[in-house]
């Protein structure tokens, strides 16, 4: 294993197995997301097949526009407070709450202070469906 912090994605994506310091990553998109035009930053920690990792860093009241994914999605709150509204359902959470949605449920989010998200999402096939 390796300690992948601010590596290239190919370099991130490389081998079978690798380490993220998910305090390092947050702590630097959240410096990052101070000084963008939106108010947040992205990156990439992994991607595999139909697999991916990623990390968001909001600052207060910044957001992420209604979207859909092609997959299972999960958003796992590591720092602050966002609200997500997927579908019909709205979702106030803390440090420390996750939040799943179904393939093609659409989202928004909106951070009510500094926060970051570690975002999953694993695309299926239809055959793959519960």
């Amino acid at each position: 294993m390796t300690n992948e912090h601010a590596a290239r994605p190919s370099a991130r994506f490389e081998g079978e197995a690798g380490l993220l310091d998910l305090e390092h990553e947050a702590s630097d998109l959240l410096e990052q997301s101070v000084g963008s035009r939106h108010g947040h930053a992205q990156r990439t920690l992994y991607r595999y097949a139909g697999v991916t990792i990623a990390m968001f860093a909001l600052q207060e009241n910044a957001a992420l526009p209604r979207h859909a994914a092609d997959g299972v999605v999960s958003v796992h709150v590591l720092r602050g407070q966002i609200t997500i509204n997927a579908g019909e359902t709205r979702f106030d959470l803390p440090a420390g709450r996750l939040v799943r949605m179904e393939p093609r449920v659409a989202h928004d989010v909106r951070a009510s202070a500094p926060s970051v998200i570690l975002l999953h999402i694993a695309r299926v096939n239809s055959d793959e469906q519960g």
